[in-house]
């Protein structure tokens, strides 16, 4: 097995906090050569038998549409760690796209339990799900600007971390209809400042430019005066001490952090906290019967549903462009 000649830099939306668990071992993946001996044919060909099968099974659903159209390109790769001493569990998948050109997916083999000798492995719906989520990322990364601009998107995805920040901070918390419209915003605010490096101003405008139909006026405008003494929070790590700050939690920060590990795991909780793509895709797959994301993840099945509607219009714009092998 050799890795082929051509080699992709790893993306992301922009830079998390958490590059350094998400991105830079996806850096060190990989691919295995599918043609260059008989050995590589003979895995690959064992993969994608197991692969058709159980596509075969699946319903009508965007999972299948997507993945079948990988399948039908051949270009769902294997990939290893350069460094075999390397091994990270998180970094399962990694997206082959260049210049707004889609090449591929990759799966971690090591990650996704793949034997690198034959090509079998017991994990073949985690490596459909892994392959959904690469191609959820590849609709986001190659349309960044649209997507930046996707204010219904923004509306379901901001309003998912709220209700997913409720789910933190526990069930026996009672908010009144005045709370519940701050900490919605806090999210808002957050889910701007992180994800798409929006500032402060931008951050606080767009809540009334987007949002007031849900918020009250002057609910928005005490949150306004809020945010004059308070700045300097500016990841999704910052919520809970943003939310306990303007006294709308008063839980320890750092336990509302653990509880978040806790519900999410280790996955869904560096993608949570990751860059957009990451976090976007991972709230789609949670949806889904795989043991690579929490079902704890799921918020409202409408919002979940309503924003893979959307992410599969990005998918279905994608520009496929073959690799030459």
């Amino acid at each position: 097995m050799i890795d082929i000649k051509k080699t992709f830099k790893e993306q992301a939306f922009a830079k998390s906090s958490v590059d350094d668990v998400l991105i830079s071992p996806r850096i060190e993946l990989a691919i295995i050569h599918p043609k260059k001996t008989e050995e590589n044919r003979r895995i690959y060909k064992t993969f994608y038998d197991n692969l058709s099968l159980y596509l075969s099974k699946l319903p009508n659903n965007q999972v299948k549409k997507q993945i079948l159209n990988l399948y039908n390109k051949k270009i769902i790769y294997l990939g290893l760690m350069r460094n075999p001493s390397l091994k990270s569990n998180i970094a399962f998948e990694s997206v082959l796209i260049e210049n707004s050109n889609f090449y591929g997916v990759m799966l971690n083999t090591s990650a996704l339990d793949i034997d690198i000798i034959t090509g079998e492995t017991d994990e073949i719906d985690d490596c459909v799900y892994a392959a959904y989520y690469s191609v959820l990322r590849a609709g986001i990364l190659s349309n960044k600007l649209k997507i930046k601009n996707d204010k219904q998107l923004h509306k379901l995805l901001s309003t998912y971390l709220y209700l997913m920040i409720l789910k933190f901070l526990g069930k026996n918390t009672l908010y009144s209809k005045r709370q519940k419209q701050l900490i919605h915003m806090c999210c808002i605010y957050i889910y701007y400042v992180y994800f798409f490096n929006q500032n402060h101003s931008y951050s606080i405008n767009v809540i009334k430019r987007d949002f007031l139909d849900n918020i009250d006026i002057d609910v928005y405008k005490e949150f306004q005066d809020l945010m004059k003494e308070n700045k300097g929070y500016d990841t999704i790590k910052d919520l809970p001490k943003l939310l306990f700050d303007l006294k709308l939690s008063f839980e320890d920060p750092r336990k509302v952090y653990v509880k978040m590990f806790q519900i999410l795991g280790t996955n869904g909780f560096y993608s949570f906290i990751g860059p957009f793509d990451h976090f976007a895709a991972a709230m789609i797959l949670s949806k889904y019967p795989t043991s690579l994301f929490s079902k704890a993840a799921i918020a409202v099945m409408k919002i979940h549903d309503s924003s893979e509607m959307i992410l599969n219009k990005y998918i279905d714009k994608l520009k496929f462009k073959k690799m030459s092998l």
